[in-house]
């Protein structure tokens, strides 16, 4: 595995859905050389809200 310093956080938060999904790819192309790649990528969403009552 090979890191590349200047891709190694997110310099933003997302607006959609897609555009998350855009930026884990980005990330694991440019932390990853080819060989060593994951083919897929599981993103686990927890969504905790709190209400009023």
């Amino acid at each position: 595995m090979r890191r590349r310093p200047w891709a190694t956080q997110f310099t933003r938060p997302p607006g959609t859905l897609d555009e998350l999904n855009w930026m884990v790819r980005d990330a694991v192309v440019c932390h990853f050389d080819e060989p060593a790649r994951p083919k897929i990528i599981r993103l686990h969403f927890v969504r905790d809200e709190v209400i009023a009552v």
